[in-house]
């Protein structure tokens, strides 16, 4: 009797083990499953404010974009129109035996880099979006701080002058001088502050003056990209169109990084790169 008490004693401490061990890993499951789901929900909350401050950095340079086009036009007084149009505003240059009628608000202002062909704007410190010069009856804000995007924040952040880069839009010596732009702070009543005081910093529900984001910007103007792929021929000069087609524009000796056009004609195009039967202007 003793001898059956003392197994039911053992087998019921070896079952109360297993519950227990049981429920442990049922409790540490648990505490992983909503640990995981925590991270999970931080990480989707972290990227729609991303996308939020986005939204709201590409509304900006929009209504700057407006902003500038409004400057440097006035709207249209024919009565008949049924929609808004802007017309821009039109100087008279007299010249010698000439007289010549040109509108500077046509395109918009070369702001930002001087020397960087393709850079027509970038967030600079100081830097208005566009000035009031010939053509344009006021000025753009100024919107950035002097805190580069180079330089690290609190939680060692920073984008490389490299990253910059990236778009291939600038030649070498272009790269070597570029300077990265500068951050524009974005708060919570839709300001942007040029300086980074200990007001914006305060996270309280009652700042509106708390900044909730940052943003930069270079605009580009991507109208002069050629397509590699159907651009040139290895036709003489003499038998292309200067303002045909895409695939009838001479390039040898051109484009940067290609020595020899005519062997990339080649190696792109093996088919028809040595078609004897090429006419002029017919590409190739």
């Amino acid at each position: 009797m003793r001898g059956q008490t003392a197994r039911r004693a053992g087998f019921a401490l070896v079952f109360v083990l297993a519950m227990l061990v049981l429920a442990l890993a049922i409790v540490l499951a648990y505490f992983s499953l909503t640990t995981l789901d925590s991270k999970i929900a931080s990480a989707s909350t972290a990227g729609m404010k991303v996308r939020l401050i986005s939204q709201a950095a590409e509304g900006y340079l929009l209504d700057d974009f407006r902003q500038e086009i409004e400057a440097g036009s006035v709207a249209g007084t024919n009565a008949s129109l049924s929609v808004q149009v802007q017309r821009p505003l039109v100087l008279t240059n007299v010249g010698v035996d000439v007289t010549n009628t040109w509108a500077p608000s046509m395109v918009p202002q070369r702001v930002g880099d001087a020397g960087i062909t393709n850079i027509v704007k970038i967030s600079r410190s100081g830097l208005e979006f566009f000035t009031n010069g010939p053509g344009y009856t006021s000025s753009g804000l100024a919107r950035a701080s002097a805190i580069a995007t180079t330089n690290a924040s609190s939680n060692g952040k920073f984008l490389t002058k490299e990253r910059w880069s990236l778009p291939k839009l600038m030649g070498e010596t272009e790269r070597s001088s570029f300077v990265a732009p500068d951050w524009i702070y974005l708060d919570r009543q839709g300001g942007t502050p040029t300086d980074f005081t200990d007001l914006a910093a305060m996270a309280s529900t009652v700042s509106t003056n708390h900044v909730i984001g940052r943003y930069a910007y270079v605009i580009y103007d991507v109208g002069g990209l050629i397509d590699i792929n159907v651009v040139g021929n290895q036709l003489p000069d003499s038998d292309n169109s200067r303002r045909g087609r895409l695939n009838q524009v001479p390039l040898s000796g051109v484009l940067p990084g290609i020595g020899a056009f005519s062997d990339f004609v080649t190696w792109r195009s093996p088919g028809t790169s040595t078609n004897t039967n090429s006419t002029a202007g017919g590409g190739g």
